[in-house]
């Protein structure tokens, strides 16, 4: 019912409560100058969604971000909020992080294309970038071979049929 209120999908409403709940319990300083009308909710909702993600102590992040001007640009907002997560998060921590919240988005533009975005550690998503990058190159050019290769029969023999028609490679 809410979600039809809202004009958003069940996990779309689930995300924005998340981020008001985290905004309100655990920021009680921003949400106190979003309620004043110093910051807007959209900027709230906005460093809800980052802080929730970073793995950092969200009362220290409210703190900190609390102490420097909230009313300036939306540029310079999210500076802010970008150098005091970095303060707070080690590169251990980033890593964990990328490699918790990777993801997978696809969405189809007005003008009849789609967008794929990926989301995980930069030298995973690095590599495999350069893996489709090179997968459309070769089709572009033409060498096909690879895809439509056979296997020969010791080729076969490296893989292994499970029982429940799974198939393991081993080598």
């Amino acid at each position: 019912m809410l979600a039809k209120l809202l004009d958003c999908t069940r996990s779309q409403l689930i995300t924005r409560v998340r981020k008001i709940m985290t905004a309100v319990v655990l920021m009680p300083k921003l949400w106190a100058l979003a309620k004043a009308g110093v910051v807007g909710f959209d900027r709230v909702l906005y460093t809800a969604g980052r802080v929730g993600r970073a793995g950092v102590c969200i009362p220290v992040f409210d703190d900190m971000l609390t102490n420097k001007r909230v009313d300036v640009p939306w540029k310079t907002y999210r500076r802010h909020v970008n150098e005091i997560l970095a303060m707070l998060m080690t590169p251990e921590t980033r890593v964990e992080n990328a490699r918790r919240n990777r993801g997978v988005s696809y969405w189809v533009n007005d003008d009849g294309t789609a967008t794929l975005s990926l989301t995980g550690p930069v030298l995973e998503m690095e590599a495999f970038y350069q893996r489709v990058r090179g997968t459309a190159r070769a089709i572009l050019a033409n060498h096909i071979e690879a895809f439509s290769a056979t296997l020969t029969d010791e080729q076969q023999a490296l893989f292994i049929t499970e029982n429940n028609g799974e198939t393991t490679e081993v080598r």
